[in-house]
């Protein structure tokens, strides 16, 4: 469970927030012992007591600090949490931004539900904040009180939620981690439309709908942040060349197919 903030543990948070939001990216420890006026010594003490109580993760690397809870306990808002660590003048041109811009405020907002769902698991199943990977796509299913069955159905067609019987359906004849991706996808059809009733199919096809829920997939299994820090540790230290053994890992780390790992990857833009 999520435990309040002492006073020095809220101060440190707020630096860092307020820190990310003039600057466009996060301090690092040493700047906030500096900005602070403290040790690293007692930054590293604070911000490992404000994990252990739920409101932020440490990944170890610099300037990687994923913050899940503002000062006063309560959840960082859904528009905190897209543009974390970009200036204000930023979010505000982002936000006005026409056309292309508006489409792409409007994917970050499914991944703010996809992140929603990850952080809702983690608050009702552990006492840490650490993403779990694989994400445990079946449990958040069972969140949501939609009820996983395995179907028949023919080589065409991966799943169908019946959004009225909370109801997911799976393709028993496709492997292992391509029904994870469309446990995932009917997740993301159950939060994004089912508003609208009815039942959504997963059937390979790209409308606008399917199009977002897949989106909702890729970032439910393979949240950005967490893809980008093992994506530096992995591969750094090898040449261009064996960049294919690096997505063969990491599609076995997040239990997704090697293609899917591959189109995460360009998306977002660690793999050329």
């Amino acid at each position: 469970m999520v435990r309040k903030l002492t006073s020095k543990q809220r101060e440190v948070l707020s630096f860092i927030l307020d820190f990310s939001s003039r600057n466009g990216y996060q301090p690092s420890q040493a700047e906030i012992a500096k900005g602070l006026g403290l040790g690293t010594s007692s930054v590293q003490a604070r911000l490992k007591g404000m994990q252990k109580k739920g409101h932020l993760s440490l990944s170890g690397q610099v300037r990687a600090i994923t913050i899940f809870r503002n000062p006063d306990g309560t959840p960082l808002e859904p528009l905190q949490r897209a543009f974390r660590g970009k200036p204000k003048c930023q979010i505000e041109e982002e936000i006005k931004a026409p056309a292309a811009g508006i489409e792409k405020i409007h994917f970050q907002r499914i991944e703010i539900k996809a992140q929603d769902c990850i952080y809702s698991y983690i608050e009702s199943t552990r006492d840490d904040s650490k993403i779990p990977v694989p994400v445990p796509v079946e449990e958040i299913a069972e969140l949501l009180s939609l009820r996983i069955e395995p179907s028949a159905f023919d080589l065409e067609m991966d799943g169908q939620l019946l959004s009225e019987e909370r109801k997911i359906l799976v393709n028993a004849q496709q492997h292992r981690e391509r029904q994870r991706f469309t446990i995932a996808h009917e997740i993301g059809h159950y939060v994004l439309h089912s508003d609208a009733g009815g039942s959504f199919s997963s059937v390979r096809a790209l409308g606008e709908e399917e199009r977002e829920a897949n989106y909702f997939a890729a970032r439910l299994l393979m949240p950005t942040e967490t893809m980008r820090l093992v994506w530096e540790e992995v591969s750094k230290p090898l040449p261009a060349q064996d960049y294919d053994g690096v997505v063969a890992y990491m599609a076995k780390h997040f239990a997704v197919s090697f293609a899917t790992m591959r189109i995460c990857l360009r998306e977002l833009k660690l793999l050329l």
